[in-house]
């Protein structure tokens, strides 16, 4: 009997995965469960029944709530699997990032153009493997000091032109300002490339608060959280720039 149970207990479940799956069905049952609710609703408040019209109509909103739950759910959760690299990306990354010439025939491959004597290098993958977030995600990195290379994704290279200007001097400050041999502070290091693209006389707080709104987006989209306290507190610190 308890065995029975079981299975009973799995198939009930491996059904409900199936409903939560599809955004159809998921949609279809939420709504008609809703209207329900919201009919009974109704239906109580005719009879002047304020006490169960009341539980119906809340009973409504659960159920409007849980459907919108599931549905965000799977929306994260596709979005993910489309964003996770594999491991054979991975490790082909990883194998042209040690072989110094496999590296910069990539860079040369990919080298969009050339901002103040410093190559730019749209290249998604690699942005993201080494910041962990999304290529979809505005993006760029400045880790190849050597090169004189600013690399960002294809999103980050899409921005608008004096916001990407922004982005190319905070980068740049990090190569200026040697930042490749100092890691004791580096949330301070990002306040001291911030500084610097503020005295190229670029608008820092507006690319700051634009990364900002982005990383919002993509809390929404991905459904993982990117702590915003470090980018809040660069943007107050930015903002006393001008003062």
């Amino acid at each position: 009997m308890k065995q029975l149970a079981k299975n009973l207990y799995n198939v009930v479940n491996k059904q409900v995965a199936i409903v939560k799956d599809n955004y159809v069905a998921t949609t279809l049952i939420g709504g008609a469960v809703t209207a329900l609710y919201l009919y009974g609703s109704y239906h109580q408040e005719s009879r002047g029944n304020r006490k169960a019209m009341i539980a119906m109509g809340t009973y409504a909103g659960i159920a409007i709530h849980n459907t919108g739950k599931i549905l965000l759910e799977k929306y994260q959760r596709d979005n993910r699997k489309a964003a996770i690299m594999s491991k054979e990306l991975i490790d082909e990354l990883l194998d042209i990032d040690g072989n110094p010439e496999k590296f910069k025939a990539e860079l040369a491959a990919r080298t969009v153009e050339t901002y103040r004597d410093y190559r730019v290098v749209v290249w998604d993958d690699y942005t993201a493997l080494q910041v962990q977030i999304p290529a979809a995600l505005p993006i760029a990195i400045a880790c190849l000091y050597e090169h004189k290379v600013i690399i960002l994704s294809q999103s980050a290279y899409g921005q608008d032109r004096d916001i990407l200007e922004t982005i190319f001097e905070h980068e740049i400050g990090h190569i200026v300002l040697d930042h490749e041999k100092n890691h004791s502070d580096p949330e301070g290091l990002e306040y001291e490339a911030d500084e610097y693209a503020y005295h190229q006389g670029k608008d820092i707080v507006k690319a700051l608060r634009q990364l900002r709104f982005e990383c919002i987006k993509a809390n929404f989209k991905y459904g993982k959280t990117i702590n915003l306290d470090m980018l809040n507190r660069r943007i107050a610190v930015a903002r006393t720039l001008s003062l």
